[in-house]
């Protein structure tokens, strides 16, 4: 190939790569950008925060997702530079240790920019350790408020944004709701909705949630049609021919059950990889005009091609 596989699956992010965000694809509801930039626009006219869920079983994107979430707010807010993220993996149920690292996390990306934080704002980071468990909620919300205001009385007004990265339960969503009550920047969660789980998100979220401040996006994986989209447009992409893979063959190949978009990319990217490896003629893709993949071979091809394990 004289180019990247264009199915090769890999997580989008485009706060690093800005190109990124044009391969978030709504699929037919699969992302539903168009109401999640209702949820933001709606918090930025409020000058609130923005919080949103984004749940999902393994392989369904999650954190591509919101990495594009953030990155829709930060250019929905004309904050392009000046946007200070922040991201923290969750791994067990201690709340406060997690939001505290949030507020520190935005402190060193401040420090990284030379942005002079107020004393009062330094002074409370400094205390983050000697808040008791029972009393964090109020005193991190105050450190927060603190942090947002400095960056939005800038020369040149900041903001800020918070990924939180495998949320077991829907508490961490409620205390952070507090924490950033006051300080208008954007809180994403992803969250594993684990197939056998006993409560799913959108009801955990539900519980917590008595307006609509909380935007929920589940991932589910793609039917047949979505997968004819994502593999048009993917191709539509890269290369001005037409898409070689026949679309009655994906019909048939991926009718029997939904797949999550990441082991479907997978499959496609090896097919395309194969297909090429096969052909009799030296010309790389995308100019390759030999690539087309028809129902027949699609079916036999699949069937003898065992997966690549899942990276």
């Amino acid at each position: 190939m004289n180019g990247s596989n264009p199915y090769t699956p890999r997580e989008l992010d485009p706060l690093r790569r800005p190109d990124d965000f044009d391969q978030l694809l709504d699929l037919d509801g699969f992302v539903r950008v168009e109401a999640i930039a209702k949820h933001l626009q709606a918090a930025i006219e409020q000058e609130r925060p923005a919080f949103l869920v984004v749940s999902g079983r393994n392989h369904t994107g999650r954190t591509s997702v919101a990495n594009c979430i953030l990155h829709l707010y930060r250019e929905m807010r004309g904050l392009g530079e000046c946007f200070l993220p922040g991201r923290i993996t969750v791994t067990n149920n201690n709340d406060a240790e997690w939001l505290g690292r949030a507020l520190v996390q935005l402190q060193n990306e401040g420090d990284f920019r030379d942005i002079d934080f107020s004393k009062r704002t330094r002074e409370a980071l400094g205390r983050l350790e000697d808040f008791g468990a029972s009393a964090y909620e109020q005193r991190f919300q105050k450190i927060a408020f603190l942090i947002a205001r400095d960056l939005a009385q800038l020369p040149e007004p900041h903001g800020f944004g918070v990924l939180f990265e495998g949320v077991p339960t829907a508490t961490l969503i409620a205390t952070a709701r507090t924490v950033f009550e006051r300080a208008a920047g954007i809180i994403v969660f992803t969250h594993d909705d684990y197939e056998h789980a006993r409560t799913s998100m959108t009801e955990q979220v539900d519980a917590v949630a008595v307006d609509d401040a909380i935007h929920l996006v589940h991932l589910r994986p793609l039917v047949s049609e979505q997968i004819n989209e994502l593999a048009t447009q993917r191709w539509s992409a890269a290369s001005q021919l037409d898409c070689p893979y026949d679309p009655e063959g994906i019909e048939e190949v991926f009718r029997n059950s939904p797949v999550p978009i990441k082991v479907v990319l997978h499959r496609l990217a090896t097919l395309l990889d194969y297909r090429l490896r096969a052909n009799h003629t030296d010309e790389p893709w995308p100019e390759n005009e030999h690539l087309s993949m028809r129902r027949e071979w699609l079916v036999a091809t699949l069937a003898l091609l065992d997966d690549r394990p899942l990276r």
